[in-house]
């Protein structure tokens, strides 16, 4: 094993690709030096208090190469210390640091990293450069403003999209879209297929006497963020529903196949499916039953918690507990909610979910997770890190800079297509072969959710 060093200019790089890449813009973040092995580059970093050494392992031939990322420390501990550098003297690599008025020594062998090196960094998504696949058209005042969260189904040998606008007053509409390769949009609707005068039947809480205040997206009421479900010959849409009077709730409707295709948009009637007085978001129906019932996805935190109907009627509303995870450690230590509906594939339930970093705040990822096909309720892998973070300038130029939102995603050609909104401004496209993203989220020692139980 040969030992060289880095030179100025690579640790430069290294540590600017590292953290944009890796760890985000996060300000307690404290770098060591790099260890060059002989075909690998081990770059050190740590978090002051509590003390926490973590590592990344890139190729030498191309730093941009993340081989793997510690998901969990090297060492971590609540003394108070100070690193000095990172030494490697055949297969033992040493920490110098001084504590308590000593200059102090901690030792890890190079075999010790083998168990993190089983761990690979999760596969990203690859852009389209055909992005933005749809943008605002000012010539159309009820998309004038931004286009973008989109759902989408794969019906016919055609992806269909039912994505999210805002009108030159700021209410969110939805409108269609068509496209043969999943990138191109060959037709795009000429007026809305569904807006909030079909809510109208919605009755603000008793009690609510003033309008509640919520703004997203550049919307102040109307329909956001649709989600899509083809089970039979019933598509279903779930969606954040918003009347200006009481909290953004999830609301749910549904139309044939046959009228779907046809683009003839009679939509039953909505219904109220979460509790009133009550925010809730980024609600999704799996689709297919499970155990001969309905599954409907409703929060990810504290557990996966999934409501089993007979039938979705007016009838139907779900309880649902959200709290935030509370591990730091952890890229997704912030989990906001689902994305896509659920993706049957062989390994499990494919879960696309929205996340931030405390580490990293302001900056909405994109995780996955597989999930057991008969229990969806058991994780049986999850990335260990984002495969989808905003980089790209139309992702951190808009109306909400720092933001991919997930709410479609297509199965094509065992390519996996997810659309997003980026900077809830316009809608985008990013794809990964299926088999390469299972690949890297299966592992049978599945990073758990941790959050703290309620008192």
């Amino acid at each position: 094993m040969t030992k060289t060093t880095v030179t100025r200019p690579q640790k430069s790089l290294l540590k600017q690709m590292i953290q944009s890449q890796v760890i985000g813009s996060d300000k307690r973040i404290y770098w060591l030096n790099a260890i060059v092995l002989d075909d690998e580059i081990l770059q050190f970093y740590y978090y002051k208090f509590p003390f926490s050494l973590n590592v990344v392992l890139l190729d030498k031939s191309d730093f941009r190469i993340i081989i793997w990322k510690s998901v969990t420390p090297l060492w971590q501990t609540r003394t108070r210390l100070q690193p000095l550098k990172m030494t490697q003297k055949e297969n033992i690599l040493i920490l110098t640091y001084h504590a308590q008025d000593k200059k102090l020594q901690k030792k890890f062998h190079l075999h010790s990293l083998d168990k993190i090196r089983q761990v690979k960094c999760t596969p990203v998504l690859k852009r389209t450069l055909k992005n933005p696949i749809l943008k605002p058209d000012v010539n159309h005042g009820w998309e004038s403003a931004a286009v973008f969260n989109s759902a989408a189904l794969y019906l016919e040998n055609k992806v269909h999209f039912i994505y999210r606008a805002v009108t030159s007053t700021g209410e969110s509409v939805l409108g269609h879209a068509l496209s043969d390769d999943g990138v191109h949009i060959k037709e795009r609707s000429s007026q809305p297929v569904y807006r909030s005068q079909q809510d109208t039947h919605f009755e603000p809480a008793k009690g609510l006497q003033s309008s509640f205040l919520y703004c997203s997206g550049n919307s102040w009421s109307g329909c956001e963020d649709p989600r899509l479900t083809h089970i039979n010959d019933t598509i279903y849409m779930t969606y954040t529903a918003f009347d200006a009077h009481q909290p953004p709730f999830m609301a749910l409707t549904s139309i044939s196949v046959t009228d779907f295709l046809k683009q003839h948009w009679h939509w039953q009637k909505p219904i109220q499916i979460s509790p009133p007085r009550e925010m809730h978001k980024n609600w999704v129906i799996f689709p297919e039953k499970i155990k001969g019932c309905y599954a409907i996805l409703h929060s990810l935190t504290p557990t996966i918690s999934i409501e089993y109907v007979q039938t979705i009627d007016h009838t139907t509303m779900i309880q649902s507990h959200y709290s935030p995870q509370h591990n730091s450690m952890q890229w997704d230590n912030w989990m906001r909610g689902v994305g896509p509906p659920p993706l049957k594939t062989k390994a499990g339930w494919l879960i696309l979910y929205h996340a931030m970093d405390r580490n990293d705040p302001n900056k909405y990822k994109l995780g996955a997770m597989l999930l057991d096909l008969n229990d969806p309720t058991k994780i049986l892998g999850r990335s260990s890190g984002p495969i989808l973070e905003p980089q790209a300038v139309y992702e951190n130029e808009g109306y909400k800079q720092g933001v991919v939102y997930a709410c479609g995603a297509v199965i094509m050609d065992k390519t996996l297509i997810v659309y997003y909104g980026a900077a809830d401004t316009v809608l985008c496209a990013a794809s990964i072969l299926l088999n390469t993203l299972l690949a890297g989220i299966q592992n049978k020692h599945a990073i758990k959710l941790i959050t703290h139980k309620r008192k």
